[in-house]
């Protein structure tokens, strides 16, 4: 999900403990991933397509 992540255009601000914390540079706030035993909260997944959807992201090369 962290590929996916930047491929959509955003970076790795900086890292909360074991989440880390990425922003774009359209879309104001943030996401938060969690990576617990390989797996991602269904609620981090829409953290994340609310703003790709909302600011038209597309998929980087």
């Amino acid at each position: 999900m962290m590929n996916l992540t930047e491929s959509f255009g955003f970076s790795l601000h900086r890292v909360n403990g074991r989440h880390p914390v990425f922003v774009h540079p359209d879309v104001p706030g943030r996401v938060t991933l969690q990576n617990v035993r390989g797996r991602l909260s269904h609620y981090q997944i829409k953290q994340f397509l609310r703003p790709a959807e909302k600011y038209n992201l597309i998929l980087e090369d």
